[in-house]
């Protein structure tokens, strides 16, 4: 039990089909923005004599479970042995089997295609053993080429950093494809209820105002119709900060607005986060945090008072019982507008509101 009375969570490594069993300490991160989840067990160092019964070793295939539910699908990253005179320890990341699309080139013959939505050009020039899917609709591309080294999952987030979407991976180590948020926590994060400690952090590091975003379309005729340029100001950073983004490929009028569209929003997401910890894993319906949920908080301190998306979340557990936390939740939020999903009522602070500005298109 941790010190709020919650059972710990069940979180078994199991590697090569044996049970890692053993660990301290876990730490279990995943992402709405991300394509690789991670866990990291810590170990203590068994004794010289005993060395030789540490049998984990990096690429050795591995799952992680959470009190039965499949969390990751993956292998082991690093080992990482360390000790001082009287003690040490061994710390084991496990890493989703994406991390391959990531690291890896593509491998194709020509490297081009032609009328392909994101899905299939995911798929034809995928090299590894990754396997992709989609959650959202998508657009098909006239055409789209991969630079020269490219992995897979960088050509792909090339062509979604465009169209608003976002790419991460799932439980079953597959690439996934989506758009918005993917579902709602039961209950809310109130201030003297489940929060443990709460931080926040407002901004205008990294946003513009405005954005214009320019490309080449294969649409039309004469020169000036051939070079298009969406632009969305940001009235509300107060001052004038352009950014100008060159878009690779060929460029349609809609590819342009969506991109600049994004833009903003992102850069108003990352502008604007908060960082909730509470006790446990899981919310009132017995729910793991995931990310790229919806979940309501009620912070006055952070002068926040509306629904936020999970962008990232950290899950800790501590076995040994070394701190009294024994099983905690850290909590990235931010405004789901952030990353494309739509905003429900707010009573937080004019800070906290994502800009929401349609692109103005133009052919120069």
């Amino acid at each position: 039990m941790n010190k709020a009375g919650l059972p710990l969570e069940t979180v078994v490594l199991e590697v090569e089909g044996a049970n890692g069993s053993g660990w301290s300490k876990v730490h279990l991160h995943s992402a709405g923005d991300e394509a690789v989840r991670k866990g990291t067990f810590t170990f203590p160092m068994p004794p010289l004599s005993e060395i030789d019964s540490f049998t984990i070793r990096p690429d050795m295939k591995a799952t992680i479970t959470i009190s039965g539910d499949l969390w990751l699908t993956g292998r082991i990253g690093e080992l990482q042995p360390s000790h001082g005179e009287e003690s040490g320890e061994i710390v084991v990341p496990v890493l989703s089997n994406t991390i391959d699309s990531v690291e890896s080139s593509v491998d194709h013959p020509t490297g081009f295609i032609k009328n392909a939505d994101a899905l299939k050009i995911a798929k034809t020039f995928e090299s590894t053993d990754v396997e992709w899917i989609s959650t959202t609709p998508l657009p098909k591309e006239k055409s789209h080429d991969v630079n020269l080294g490219e992995s897979a999952f960088a050509t792909v987030e090339r062509i979604l950093r465009s169209r608003g979407k976002l790419i991460y991976d799932n439980e079953k180590g597959q690439m996934v494809i989506a758009s918005g948020s993917e579902g709602r926590h039961q209950g809310d994060l109130e201030l003297g209820k489940n929060i443990k400690s709460g931080k926040a952090n407002l901004t205008s590091q990294g946003r513009h105002n405005p954005v214009k975003v320019r490309g080449q379309s294969s649409v039309g005729s004469g020169a000036g119709a051939l070079r298009v340029e969406a632009e969305v100001e940001d009235e509300s950073l107060g001052r004038k900060r352009p950014l100008v983004i060159l878009l690779e490929g060929d460029v349609d009028d809609e590819k342009a607005k969506q991109r600049a569209e994004w833009q903003i929003l992102r850069a108003s997401g990352n502008s604007k986060s908060a960082q909730i910890s509470v006790i446990g894993w899981r919310d009132d319906g017995g729910q793991l945090w995931t990310r790229n949920w919806l979940v309501g908080l009620n912070d006055p301190l952070l002068f926040l008072n509306q629904d936020m998306v999970i962008k990232s979340l950290d899950l800790h557990q501590i076995a040994d019982s070394e701190e009294p936390e024994g099983t905690y939740s850290v909590l990235n939020l931010a405004d789901p507008e952030a990353l494309g999903g739509s905003g429900g009522k707010s009573k937080s602070d004019k800070a906290w509101k994502t800009p929401k500005k349609k692109a103005k298109l133009r052919i120069l």
